[in-house]
């Protein structure tokens, strides 16, 4: 019964990190078209190439878990620390809602998944 157990948490974290990073780069690539050619420039030289995508998958797999095992108060803990991580580059405002509508879709999608696992009867840890 623990493999299944095992092989359904795999599953799901598999599921939130890959499945959500196509749903989050849809969501980003609406707020693109509506921002200015400098705007998606200076975007682009502010940035570390796919940085953006690896934080993702980091962030979704961490309130993966975190749903999971019933401590999604800490989810607080990680927007507040990426918001004073980024705080800075929030001054430039362009940047600052492309970043806040990245996190919140990725959030989302991570939380809509965890919480199909927790509510689904045929898991025994939910």
């Amino acid at each position: 019964m623990y493999a299944f157990d095992l092989l359904l948490t795999v599953a799901g974290l598999l599921i939130v990190v890959f499945g959500g990073d196509p749903i989050v780069r849809v969501v980003l690539q609406e707020v693109e078209k509506s921002m200015t050619t400098p705007m998606k420039k200076r975007l682009e030289k502010e940035s570390i190439p796919n940085a953006g995508r690896f934080i993702g998958y980091l962030e979704r797999a961490l309130v993966f878990v975190l749903v999971i095992g019933r401590q999604s108060g800490s989810i607080a803990f990680i927007i507040a620390a990426k918001a004073i991580i980024r705080f800075e580059s929030s001054r430039h405002r362009p940047f600052a809602e492309y970043f806040l509508v990245g996190t919140f879709s990725s959030m989302l999608v991570t939380l809509a998944v965890s919480s199909m696992f927790l509510l689904n009867p045929i898991i025994p840890w939910r």
